[in-house]
This record gives structure tokens, sequence and C-alpha cells, in this order.
């Protein structure tokens, strides 16, 4: 037994299991008009067949999923000293800055970025250390924040 591939216009339409002889020649199977047969242990449905070659289709591309979600831990280690310096000041000048902080410190679940409130506290941390800052930092979290 062999495999062997059914050829329709230069595509494999299927793969079936044939006798073949010492020679490797089918015995016993004589395929439909239009149809090349082809013995290949290779082979697969969808293959194209040309000069004696099977070359399998491209794989499609699939893009990636944009990340809708970051940990408040991933965004924290973002911060440098720095970051941490200029938050501190604000908390202890703005209460509301200071209520949205310690919501931060308290996230357990992942934050939805497309989320209200996850939009508040990034406008907020912007306004403390500014866009190019946070662009970074949105950068090396990969998610894109409108």
């Amino acid at each position: 037994m062999a495999n062997a591939a059914l050829i329709v216009n230069g595509v494999v339409a299927n793969v079936i299991s044939v006798n073949v002889d010492v020679q490797g020649k089918v015995v016993g199977y004589v395929p439909d008009s239009g149809v090349t047969l082809v013995v290949s242990q290779t082979a697969s449905k969808g293959d194209s067949y040309a000069g004696g070659v099977f070359t399998s289709p491209p794989q499609p591309v699939i893009p990636p999923q944009p990340i809708t979600s970051v940990l408040s831990q991933d965004l924290m280690a973002q911060f440098t000293v720095g970051d941490y310096t200029a938050i501190v000041a604000a908390v202890a000048a703005t209460p509301a800055f200071g209520l949205l902080w310690v919501s931060l410190q308290a996230q357990k679940d992942p934050m939805i970025i497309a989320n209200a409130r996850f939009k508040a506290g990034w406008a907020a941390l912007v306004q403390v250390l500014g866009q190019p800052r946070m662009t970074a930092i949105a950068t090396a979290l990969g998610v894109t924040i409108v």
C-alpha cells in the first residue's frame, strides 16, 4: 500500500491509499478522466503539483490580536524613580489623583484599556508624567491608548 495524490487542474483534490507493485506502479486503480494519479508519501489535499513537485499553499497570516488589557503590576513596573517622584508629588497635591493611585495599587484584575476608569487614570498619568513618557510606557506594554 502507498499513498497517491489525485490531481485535478494542478491541485491535489484528495490523497488515497492504493496498491503498488514492486516498481512502485499503481495496480488495480484507474483514475477518472481529467484526474492525474501520482504516488506520494508527502502530498496533502490542497497542494499544487507542477513539474513533478508538490507545493503546499501558503499558510494564512493571522495578525496578532491587539492587547485590550494590562495588569497593574506590568504598568507599575515601567515607572522609573523619576516617575515615582512625580507621582508622589501629584498624590500629595491632588486628592483625586491620590485616589486613582491607590486604586491602581489595589487593582488585581486586568485593567481593560477601553474602560472609562482606565482612561481617566491614564489621562491623569499623562498630566503628571507627560505625553512622551506615557507613550513610551504604552509602547513598552504593547498597547495603544486612544
